[in-house]
């Protein structure tokens, strides 16, 4: 933001607006607005040396949007702002996008990049290594983080070479055909690991694309071992169709014990829940990845492995019904 340390948050309103091109009237017209967006009360007038690191970007983010400016660029800033403060930040986004404003939005937060960005840039050490959708780089992204470059998928009719070690008797039926799967899926890994299969069914086993709201269902994922693998973890994450996470869950988060697998071994992993969200579009992701010395390894992932429907018949706002039981009583006689 350019802030003198010394000067108060007011001379650095003026001092940095005059920076930006505004005249002292231009200034004088905007200052209320500027310090009721920053909202950081009589500390205006304290020197700017004495601010929090979340004082200091409220008032330089205040600043920077009330200067009208035809190209906003935003480096991490809201990474310590309170939620409130980036509510407001990001009704103020999409203000600005409504008025033709060019945002740069420079971020590590990937959700927010597929919820406000139309198009990203992936840089790695000053090059630029992938351009498109936000989804397309956000994707690009998550390979780099784990220091994998896209596979062709595996064949998923591949045959443990060895007794399954599971201690349950899998069963070895196989899932094709029961549902439709992304041919365009985002897959990578290792390969000491293959996710050979996976969907959603039903209490009484049956295989279902769409899903009624309220309803009991298991997320299936098979997994087969090429190799020994201490303490794996198995995850899935679901999206909605613009790629922002919604929810997701795996083994290490709920702590369900894990095993050591060996070449061969074949095992199903099953999550079941109540399933909550809402009416609409989604997908889902299926992972399988661990912490060996200290690295977190990638065996294989399968990024918007397929697509799923939920339907309902009750109605609510977001991606989750609460199931709200609603009471109103009456407390005053008018």
């Amino acid at each position: 933001a350019g802030f003198n340390p010394e000067f108060t948050g007011r001379e650095n309103v003026y001092l940095n607006a005059a920076i930006l091109g505004l005249r002292k009237e231009e200034i004088d017209g905007c200052f209320d607005d500027i310090a009721e967006f920053a909202d950081i009360g009589d500390f205006i007038d304290q020197p700017v040396k004495m601010y929090s690191s979340g004082m200091y970007v409220r008032l330089a983010f205040a600043v920077a949007i009330n200067v009208k400016p035809d190209i906003l660029i935003v480096d991490e800033a809201l990474a310590v702002g309170d939620a409130v403060f980036q509510a407001k930040c990001f009704a103020k986004f999409r203000e600005f996008q409504e008025r033709g404003v060019t945002i740069v939005f420079v971020t590590h937060a990937i959700d927010l990049i597929t919820k406000y960005c139309s198009r990203a840039l992936l840089l790695d050490q000053g090059s630029l290594i992938e351009s498109g959708s936000p989804k397309e780089v956000v994707d690009a992204y998550n390979r780099l983080l784990v220091g994998s470059s896209a596979r062709k998928a595996v064949a998923s009719a591949s045959e443990p070479q060895s007794p399954a070690r599971t201690g349950d008797a899998v069963s070895r039926e196989k899932w094709h055909g029961l549902f439709t799967v992304n041919p365009n899926e985002n897959r990578y890994g290792d390969g000491r690991a293959e996710i050979l299969e996976a969907g959603f069914f039903t209490e009484d086993g049956s295989a279902v694309q769409t899903l009624v709201k309220g309803d009991i269902c298991e997320i299936r994922m098979r997994i087969l071992f090429n190799d020994t693998v201490v303490e794996p973890i198995m995850a899935y994450t679901i999206k909605d169709i613009k790629g922002f996470d919604i929810t997701g869950t795996n083994t290490w988060f709920q702590n369900v014990p894990a095993d050591t697998y060996y070449r061969g071994d074949l095992i199903e992993v099953i999550f079941r829940q109540v399933f909550l969200l809402n009416a609409g579009s989604y997908l889902i992701s299926f992972g399988c990845a661990g912490h060996e010395g200290g690295k977190y390894v990638v065996y294989d992932r399968r990024y918007d492995y397929m697509g799923f429907d939920v339907v309902s018949e009750t109605r609510s706002v977001g991606f989750f019904d609460l199931e709200s039981e609603i009471t109103v009583r009456k407390i005053t006689n008018e």
